[in-house]
């Protein structure tokens, strides 16, 4: 009789349906909160018989692509999941009714950065599992790695200038002098370093200029608003942008656009510390380097527990 049982638990267990998910875009969402999306949603599902994961980013108000009907995602990355496993699948769009990474205004995991170890540790592997940037991609981020900071001290700093975000941080934005004066403390512990800087605006970068020598800082060509206007366009004022087709696919980012800031995230990952403030380019740079040292602008900020299970 137990025999029998525990026969008929397997079978039920063995013919649970596998699960064909389906990640779609949400307008208005940046390069990285889209992909936060996708590892939101496998870190969820995996292990509940995942069986095929699709990207669809062909939206056609995805600022990422210079076609507006083609898949954005096969761009960057290859596909993620095809297992042919036979029989029934449930057809899930995107993610479940858990949140599985932080909130942007959940800050505990920066300000107690080391604490966090094994939710980015985590995330690493999830992306790691499913997630394969395309190798052309890879080769120009290493090339220019290895062109502009190799063998050096690697500062990376990464400076989220958008006014629409201002409001994501406790303090507001923080002051350009909040990055700098901690580049300067590096500066006289290490000696000589390169700074990469990485930032959503060409004000910030023509500053940083001012700043430091041509010799010390390092800075990709990247498509970046001339202030502090939202880069992908679409964020800050969707009603107009929706409404004016042609002008939108005249400004947006495009190609280039995606691009370049995935390679600012995989060069900012090969620097030695990430000097930042709350953002999913930062979020991402530590998850593809768990281990890099990390310094959280404002460093006054408050925190508290965050209340989304990040392990």
């Amino acid at each position: 009789m137990r025999y029998i049982f525990l026969v008929f638990i397997f079978n039920i267990f063995a013919h649970e349906p596998s699960i064909d998910l389906t990640i779609r875009t949400t307008i208005g969402a940046g390069f990285f909160a889209e992909l936060q999306k996708v590892v939101a949603n496998l870190k969820y599902y995996e292990n509940k018989h995942l069986s095929r994961v699709t990207v669809d980013w062909t939206e056609e108000f995805f600022p990422y692509k210079n076609d507006p009907i083609e898949n954005g995602w096969d761009l960057f990355f290859e596909p993620i999941l095809n297992n042919d496993v036979g029989g029934s699948s449930s057809i899930i769009t995107d993610l479940g009714p858990t949140h599985e990474v932080h909130d942007q205004k959940c800050i505990d995991h920066w300000v107690s950065y080391n604490k966090y170890l094994s939710y980015r540790l985590n995330l690493n592997r999830i992306f790691n599992k499913y997630i394969k940037i395309k190798s052309n991609i890879l080769n120009e981020a290493q090339e220019f790695y290895d062109q502009n900071l190799k063998g050096y001290y690697a500062i990376g700093v990464h400076v989220r200038f958008s006014a629409a975000h201002a409001g994501e941080n406790p303090k507001g934005t923080p002051k350009l002098d909040d990055y700098i004066n901690e580049i300067n403390r590096i500066i006289k512990k290490k000696g000589t370093v390169k700074i990469f800087l990485a930032s959503d605006s060409e004000y910030v970068i023509n500053r940083f200029k001012k700043e430091y020598s041509s010799q010390m800082i390092v800075v990709r060509d990247a498509f970046r608003s001339k202030y502090d206007e939202e880069p992908h366009l679409i964020y800050s004022n969707p009603e107009y942008w929706l409404s004016h087709k042609a002008e939108f696919h005249a400004k947006k980012p495009g190609y280039f656009g995606g691009k370049t800031v995935l390679l600012d995230v995989i060069t900012l990952s090969k620097c030695d510390i990430l000097i930042h403030t709350t953002s999913n380019v930062s979020d991402f740079t530590t998850y593809l380097n768990p281990y890099i040292d990390s310094i959280y602008v404002p460093n006054n900020a408050i925190t508290w527990p965050c209340r989304y299970n990040l392990k």
